[in-house]
Parts: structure tokens; sequence; C-alpha cells
């Protein structure tokens, strides 16, 4: 499992942050099952740069999530 080893390419392990990757290649599967609001949402959160989780967005919270590098001495 790519997320819990050291074998990642890009070092970070799982955080849950929604990436414009994950948006684009799961955009009909969101506009089908979420609605276009939840699809615009996401687009939104994207091109803002906002680091927020997708169910923050699908349920209307949209308070960016703090990064875990903020919490180390």
């Amino acid at each position: 499992m790519p997320f819990l080893g050291n074998g990642s390419k890009s070092g970070a392990l799982l955080e849950g942050v929604i990436t414009t990757r994950d948006v684009l290649k799961h955009l009909p599967l969101i506009w089908r099952e979420f609605g276009a609001a939840c699809a615009f949402k996401c687009i939104k959160a994207v091109v803002k740069g906002e680091r927020t989780t997708f169910l923050d967005v699908a349920c209307g919270r949209e308070t960016p999530v703090a990064s875990h590098r903020q919490y180390r001495n």
C-alpha cells in the first residue's frame, strides 16, 4: 500500500486533501452522485488552491484543512 510505506514518489502520506488530478479524474462521478453544485465547489477549491477534503466540500464545510506541518515543533 503506497500510503503506508516510504515507496511513495512524492514522499507524501495520505492526507485526504483533494487534488486537481482527483477532481478531474472523478468529475463525472462527482457530478452524477453529488450534483453539479458539489462538482463546481470541488473545481473552485482546486482553482483557489484550498487545502480541503472532499467531505468538507460535499457537506458544505468550506474551511481549509490545516497542514500537519503546522503542528510540528
